[in-house]
């Protein structure tokens, strides 16, 4: 009784009020998965076949805003491994499309339309990459791949949230999960 009393009294601080009032958050996926087929991609796919022409980031906001959404998390970069911005750390991103003439910057483009939408932006930017080679999968455990090779994968993630949480002005979440690493 003491504990369903005391449960009772528990109130969500103002920052997580103001989280749950925001109801419905979106996480539109949009990259390489829907150019190979696959579920999630795998890793292989060619960036030259990444040409989304008709791509309209303020037409998505507007979109999102009409079904009641007041953040949306996009999926920079999902298990496959490529990049939804034009990353310096490899060629696997959309630098290496045909896309505006390998010029475009769909994280970008997002984040000014949700900036100048009223909308908030997060960012999904999977830590499986399957096209990075020090990246562990599934098989076996942490302790099977070399220290050298932990902290060089470790460092390369680091460097992509500095690439993506810098120049886009606010992020109000990042998302990540552990889907294929250990």
């Amino acid at each position: 009784e003491q504990v369903r009393k005391r449960a009772a009294q528990i109130k969500p601080t103002p920052e997580k009020r103001a989280y749950l009032d925001m109801e419905l958050i979106t996480f539109p996926h949009f990259g390489m998965s829907t150019i190979s087929g696959h579920q999630q991609g795998s890793g292989v796919e060619d960036p030259a076949s990444f040409n989304p022409v008709d791509f309209d980031a303020a037409e998505w906001v507007r979109f999102h805003k009409s079904i009641g959404a007041k953040m949306i998390v996009f999926v920079a970069k999902h298990h496959c491994g490529y990049a939804l911005w034009p990353s310096k750390l490899n060629s696997y991103n959309i630098s290496s499309s045909p896309w505006r003439d390998g010029k475009g910057d769909l994280v970008r483009d997002i984040a000014e339309a949700c900036h100048e939408g009223g909308l908030k932006l997060g960012l999904y930017i999977s830590l499986w990459d399957q096209h990075d080679p020090r990246c562990k999968t599934q098989a076996g455990s942490p302790e099977d791949v070399p220290v050298e090779q932990r902290e060089a994968y470790q460092l390369y993630v680091e460097q992509q949230l500095l690439e993506t949480c810098i120049p886009y002005g606010e992020i109000s979440e990042l998302w990540f999960d552990g889907a294929g690493t250990r």
